[in-house]
């Protein structure tokens, strides 16, 4: 009986971290998620809710580094663009970015590290389209009972025609 016991708990030690380790990618995620269909609608605002006040964020174009209060914002207003033209020149690119699940993830009470791998579709003109991936590294701070992006890097592993 003890050793059925025995086993019955070991078993359930193996199950349970896996079911929480689910529950909480799933809860890092969501933001990050939120942000993803932010800039594939090219939606002009940032999402709401997505980053804490003082993220950084490191991206493959100028000025490559925003940080302090508000400059998740900045970034976001500079990815997608400033002004109409820059937006339309965005839209015309026709980006689709999507992401995979978490390969690494660490939660330390209220702060939490994770790697997703990342895919970047667009066209640099309307014959070439291009496959960018990534590692996207992303750090999150738990406010409010709610995951927030503290900082991120889209770090590039590959850029190629697509199909190739």
């Amino acid at each position: 009986m003890k050793f059925a016991m025995r086993m019955m708990v070991a078993t359930l030690a193996g199950v349970l971290p896996q079911v929480a380790r689910a529950t909480d990618d799933a809860a890092l995620l969501a933001p990050l998620q939120h942000l993803v269909e932010a800039i594939n609608h090219a939606e002009p605002k940032p999402p709401v809710g997505v980053f804490t006040d003082d993220a950084v964020v490191l991206d493959d174009f100028a000025p490559y580094r925003w940080s302090g209060t508000g400059n998740a914002d900045s970034w976001y207003k500079d990815l997608i663009g400033q002004t109409k033209q820059a937006q339309s020149d965005f839209l015309a690119m026709k980006g689709k970015l999507s992401i995979g699940a978490p390969k690494f993830s660490r939660i330390t009470t209220d702060t939490a590290y994770f790697v997703v791998p990342g895919l970047f579709l667009f066209n640099t003109d309307p014959k070439t389209r291009i496959r960018q991936t990534s590692q996207w590294i992303v750090s999150e701070r738990l406010v409010r009972g709610h995951w927030l992006i503290a900082g991120h890097a889209w770090a590039i592993t590959s850029e190629t025609p697509a199909g190739k």
